[in-house]
């Protein structure tokens, strides 16, 4: 693995994610939980070695995905309103043949907006 930085789909509740990364210590140094996605899985970021061997202490299923975006943590904290500014530039479609779901009281991009800025 070439990149710096990586990304990973893992089908794991988020709590034991993060705890397996904050019992790994050093060994997990590089590593950061991203997205949750629902109950099941969530995002887990950083350097591809460090990924790997949380996801192998974990025992649970994963995937890899493309990512060179750093974000959804303390070490992007300063460029918050900078990201919350490209962000909020973005459009949700409405077209009448698809429903969007959220569970936030503001459609995604603002919501995305909010926290960033909180």
């Amino acid at each position: 693995e070439s990149s710096f930085w990586s990304g990973f789909v893992l089908y794991a509740d988020k709590t034991v994610v993060q705890r397996g990364i904050d019992a790994a210590g050093a060994a997990a140094s590089y590593v950061r939980l991203g997205m949750v996605l629902d109950n099941k899985s969530c995002t887990v970021m950083g350097k591809p070695e460090q990924c790997q061997a949380l996801i192998t202490r974990l025992g649970c299923q994963a995937v890899p995905f493309e990512t060179g975006m750093v974000g959804h943590c303390n070490e992007v904290a300063a460029a918050r309103h900078a990201i919350a500014k490209i962000h909020g530039g973005l459009v949700v479609p409405n077209t009448p043949d698809v429903e969007l779901f959220w569970s936030m009281d503001e459609p995604p991009q603002m919501a995305f907006c909010t926290w960033l800025l909180s």
